[in-house]
């Protein structure tokens, strides 16, 4: 032990570069992994290589049991039909949306326990039990369904990195029995005056921040604080127990128990807050932490803070290491070390100073690991943390904590007045902020990764010693690979985003952040009776996938046609990312859902009108757009489908075509116009549709490779089997978005042409 002093960070850090490796191996895990092992070696310390042998053999024997227990989990077979189920539910474990109840339980099954996210619709439930259940169900198993988009949160790999493979849809509570698990009771009894007024803004915010409970209420301003980079201080941190704990020390000091006495009552305190907020990885840290400290002082055992803190982190991976690549692991530790070597070099400055550097220090080294979830980056969030921070810790931490007591307290009614003066003092905060808005980051290459990780090492490094070179090094380095290093991508991008039933083609040309959209998918809305466009799906589907490509801005988006699954989310994306110009038919100009989307429509965006019967070529892109006459009018044609906007883009040494919901006589009329026509890719028309795509068209066409955008399990049935044999007839391979999520081309002068798709490894060409 006295030999590893001061050096149990290198075991610790050892054994998580060696988790990386094994969950999400890349080359800059092996570059980290490479550089760490030549450090070590470096130091000549057997004891440290002796703990890294001992600490790998015990995290490769993890890994391989929890990687068993994963397997025993898959291997399980579910009728594909509903059948009766018996599931225990934890009400603190349920959390509710607008539209069902999302819960984790455990599913009874041949006398062994499988854990299993359900979901019941909001009718089938009013209000939350009040003690844990067993519910016998009738509902249907089966896998969550992985990400489909490029770079997007992969809900999927969560689950799974929890323990969860399966999901569990629920169509009716047939019984509930309450179970005889009496600690979880006696919490759930504890939480209940929290839980009944969920509802109010300023009791989710409440309960999120001081008793770990999700509500509806909470998510609503999630995304708010999420951008103004203050979401952490809701999410139960070290913060919160030492500020509690001293409020605990405080009263007990001044009750009159001695000393002694104080810290063993203070100590159970804790113990019990920690468990009534479900031991959240800030708390164990802190708590595991601190007591292995105190033990250690007892006994005179040789560990420093840095010791403590780093056998902490051994013990948590050894115990769960997909904790390794969880966010709040990394930040809750990352943090915990910046503060310390902060402190220890940081000589004698205003208190402002230190607050304002040691707060950037943490933003430096924090923003790389969030822009990988986030795809934005905001500088201003130094400014609102400084802020936030000031407010949160003088008066807004102090109100939750009246708060909690006064629950017990007051009627409802006084929260409901508190919540609404909350409410108006947060819309002016919005409204100041509204001009520090994010940039658009996608997502980081490993190169930009680890620069802006020396960037941030620099920073600590020069902050003391020379403050000037530290900000200089900062404003460059954020200049270089955050503004000019996009610029500077020698990779052009053709990507089919997985829209659902709908279109949505991206076209992202080299060394330019110039992006072209053609079509932006959508759905109605089936809540309403006029068919409106669901505002909530683009913020599911093409919002996020855009971002995460990097898509800053949008030089042009070709509507074309003005069908529900080509249009319904411009209205959304309008409002989220700037559209310079608009390319419709006039057709489209003179249809309904058009007048729906002008409102949306910034003035700054130009629309243009192409003509039927006209060619329009791009003035600097390889993008030529063809119309055909217009055929709406005439009985056998299927109107809107088929006065769709053709595109014919150049990628490199090939070509692609996309024929929108082309069928297959405006196909004829449109090759007699533009007999030329001719493409080595082919984004089928119409999802694949039997009545689109026929064979003298491929025949003219001549493609080697056919693209198709469809639902994943539509109710259309796309791609149609008719499409798929003509395909195979011609011996044309075929990328579908309903068996592969998004497929993407990228072409650059090292590699050539690349396909990958999401489900599914890279595709040659």
């Amino acid at each position: 032990m006295k030999a590893l002093q001061y050096h149990w960070t290198f075991i610790f850090l050892w054994l998580l570069a060696l988790s990386w490796l094994i969950l999400t191996p890349n080359i800059g895990c092996v570059l980290f992994a490479a550089l760490l092992l030549l450090r070590i070696v470096y130091l000549r310390q057997r004891a440290i290589l002796w703990g890294i042998f001992l600490g790998t053999v015990l995290l490769i024997g993890r890994f391989w049991l929890v990687n068993q227990e994963q397997l025993n989990s898959r291997t399980y077979s579910f009728e594909q039909n509903h059948t009766m189920y018996h599931v225990r539910i934890d009400p603190l474990e349920i959390r509710e949306t607008e539209f069902m109840w999302i819960g984790r339980g455990d599913l009874q099954l041949e006398g062994k326990s499988l854990q299993v996210e359900w979901r019941l619709p909001r009718e089938a439930m009013a209000e939350l039990p009040t003690a844990t259940q067993v519910w016998q169900v009738n509902g249907k198993m089966s896998r969550p369904e992985p990400a489909r988009n490029f770079y997007v949160f992969d809900y999927a790999h969560y689950l799974a990195m929890q323990g969860i493979d399966w999901q569990l849809e629920i169509e009716e509570i047939q019984s509930q029995i309450v179970t005889s698990d009496v600690l979880a009771n006696i919490r759930i009894t504890w939480l209940q005056p929290f839980l009944r007024l969920r509802s109010v803004d300023w009791i989710g915010l409440h309960n999120k921040l001081l008793w770990n409970l999700d509500s509806l209420a909470y998510r609503e301003y999630r995304p708010e604080l999420v951008t103004l980079g203050v979401a952490h201080f809701f999410a139960i941190s070290g913060f919160h127990v030492h500020y509690i704990r001293r409020l605990l020390d405080d009263a007990l000091r001044r009750s009159g128990m001695t000393i002694e006495t104080s810290r063993w009552v203070l100590f159970v305190l804790l113990a019990v807050y920690s468990w009534l907020v479900r031991f959240p990885i800030g708390v164990v840290r802190v708590l595991v932490t601190l007591y292995t400290a105190k033990i250690a002082r007892h006994y005179q055992v040789p560990l420093s803070k840095l010791d403590v803190l780093a056998l902490t982190g051994i013990a948590l991976l050894v115990w769960q290491p997909q904790l390794s690549v969880a966010l709040g692991f990394l930040l809750s530790f990352l943090m915990t070390y910046l503060i310390h070597f902060y402190q220890q070099t940081a000589p004698a400055k205003p208190k402002w100073r230190n607050h304002l550097e040691l707060t950037a220090t943490c933003l430096l080294f924090s923003w790389p690991l969030i822009m990988q979830q986030s795809h934005e980056w905001n500088g201003w969030q130094l400014l609102y943390v400084l802020f936030f921070a000031l407010v949160f810790e003088r008066w807004l931490f102090p109100l939750f904590v009246v708060t909690s007591v006064s629950l017990w307290l007051l009627p409802s009614d006084v929260f409901s007045k508190i919540s609404n003066i909350f409410e108006q003092m947060w819309q002016m905060i919005l409204i100041m902020t509204e001009y520090g808005k994010p940039i658009t980051v996608g997502h980081l290459s490993w190169t930009t990764f680890v620069g802006l990780m020396i960037v941030a090492g620099c920073w600590l490094h020069w902050i003391h010693r020379h403050p000037k070179r530290a900000f200089g090094i900062v404003v460059f380095g954020y200049g270089i690979l955050i503004v000019v290093l996009p610029y500077l991508n020698p990779v052009a991008k053709l990507t089919v985003i997985d829209v659902g039933q709908g279109d949505a083609l991206l076209y992202q040309p080299a060394f330019s952040q110039e992006s072209w959209l053609f079509d932006t998918g959508g759905r109605p809305n089936l809540t309403q009776k006029d068919a409106a466009p669901d505002p909530k799906y683009a913020k599911r589907t093409i919002i996020p996938a855009l971002k995460a490509l990097g898509v800053r801005q949008l030089t042009g988006i070709v509507i074309t046609h003005p069908d529900m699954d080509h249009i319904g989310n411009l209205a959304q994306l309008a409002q989220s990312i700037p559209i310079d110009t608009l390319i419709i038919t006039p057709y489209t100009h003179r249809s309904d859902i058009w007048q729906k989307m002008l409102p949306f429509l910034s003035a700054d965006t130009q629309i243009v009108k192409m003509p039927f019967t006209s060619r329009m070529q791009h003035p600097s892109l390889p993008i030529q757009l063809f119309t055909a006459p217009d055929l709406s009018a005439q009985p056998e044609m299927d109107g809107s489908n088929d006065t769709s906007i053709v595109a014919l883009i150049t990628f490199g040494d090939i070509t692609l075509l996309n024929m929108g919901d082309l069928s297959s006589n405006a196909e004829t009329v449109l090759l007699q116009h533009y007999p030329e026509l001719q493409a080595d890719i082919l984004k089928t028309g119409h999802h694949g549709s039997k009545h689109s795509t026929s064979t003298q068209f491929i025949e003219h066409i001549q493609p080697k490779l056919a693209l198709i955008s469809a639902g994943y399990q539509n109710r259309y049935g796309h791609p149609h089997s008719e499409v798929i044999e003509r395909l195979q007839q011609q011996g044309i391979p075929y990328l579908a978005t309903n068996e592969r999520g998004a497929i993407q081309l990228s072409d650059d002068w090292i590699r050539g042409l690349q396909i990958q798709t999401v489900l599914s490894e890279e595709e040659p060409y």
